[in-house]
């Protein structure tokens, strides 16, 4: 194995590929670390006789066997129609799609070719590429046989009420507290975000709990992605179509949930609060996958339920639970994003 990684690492990695049949074995391995991302998840780049390779160590807290299990399959009966776009994890010599080494779960996949750079080079034909290929994904996934309702209050409406309401009763104001207690670890910038934060989540919570609660009825239920967002669909950087998806990326928050939860989060992350980009996408996705009225307004309330929970999000994990993240100028990106559509967003 080609590779400038310290020995031990060299040594489990070579654990991990022992597993798995010889044509995946590695050539060449590269290190990624975390590449931009925040969930803790780690990633290497594997040449090997079978292709370009992407291997991936989950953090400690997601998911577990089964539920890799569950997306794993997904995501084989997906690809099945959308083909090398979707990234379905390479079996292991037993027939696993993933194994556990040193405590930790691994997977091996296909490597996607493709940047996600949509922030850096936005264009409507990337934004209705985008949202069409997200409408494959779910009319693909719509048929993948599970054991769980498929009619039902949607888990992302009942999930985002109960948080709401923890907020409300007592966990904002132990934020309150928290960041008056570390206001000498935090830069003043850091500090004036938190508060802006606490103070949109104040403001609106009152009235997006209340949206939410009159969207409490029977919706159709189906694998979802849950977290896609504009660094999870890559682009064509090749000669030729540069505005063609030619991959969507991390599928580990997937769950059974309403399509809307995933059109919301794509949404927030390309277009944020430009109408006319809005329509743009929303067409884009209802050419392939028709949404009903209620469905748009699904998709609108969750929208803005994401932008006052995700900054609350962002505090809990800051100031109460103490995480550390690779890197801070990512956290105070996403803080500013969210904190533009709290204060000049017409939420």
């Amino acid at each position: 194995m080609d590779t400038d990684l310290p020995v031990d690492d060299t040594r489990m990695l070579e654990q991990v590929f022992g597993r798995y049949p010889a044509n995946c074995r590695p050539e060449r391995v590269s290190a990624l670390g975390q590449v931009g991302g925040l969930s803790g998840a780690q990633f290497w780049r594997v040449e090997a006789a079978a292709g370009a390779l992407c291997l991936r160590r989950w953090p400690d807290e997601h998911p577990d066997g089964a539920q890799l299990s569950f997306i794993h399959a997904v995501l084989r009966h997906v690809r099945g129609a959308m083909g090398p776009r979707i990234p379905a994890p390479i079996c292991t010599s037993d027939g696993t799609s993933w194994t556990e080494q040193r405590g930790a779960w691994w997977e091996l996949s296909p490597w996607l070719p493709g940047r996600a750079d949509y922030r850096e080079r936005p264009s409507p034909g990337r934004l209705t590429a985008a949202f069409s290929a997200l409408a494959e994904f779910h009319l693909a996934a719509a048929t993948f046989p599970h054991d769980e309702p498929r009619h039902g209050v949607a888990p992302a409406v009942e999930r985002r009420l109960a948080f709401i309401r923890r907020l409300r009763i007592a966990a904002a104001r132990l934020l309150e507290n928290a960041v008056d207690d570390q206001a000498n670890k935090w830069p003043e910038a850091m500090l004036r975000r938190f508060h802006a934060v606490l103070l949109g989540f104040r403001r609106l919570a009152p009235r997006v709990g209340n949206e939410l609660v009159g969207l409490r009825n029977a919706v159709p239920l189906q694998p979802c992605i849950r977290d896609i967002h504009d660094r999870h669909v890559l682009f064509n950087n090749e000669e030729g179509d540069t505005d063609a998806v030619t991959g969507i990326l991390d599928f580990g928050a997937m769950r059974i949930d309403h399509v809307a939860t995933d059109v919301a989060r794509l949404l927030g992350t390309m277009v944020e609060d430009d109408r006319d980009a809005r329509r743009l996408a929303l067409g884009a996705y209802q050419d392939r996958h028709p949404l009903t009225g209620a469905d748009v307004r699904l998709v609108e309330v969750l929208d803005h339920a994401n932008v006052i929970l995700s900054g609350m999000q962002w505090l809990e994990w800051l100031l109460l639970e103490g995480r550390k993240f690779e890197s801070l100028a990512i956290v105070e990106g996403r803080l500013d994003a969210i904190l533009v559509r709290l204060v000049r967003g017409g939420l």
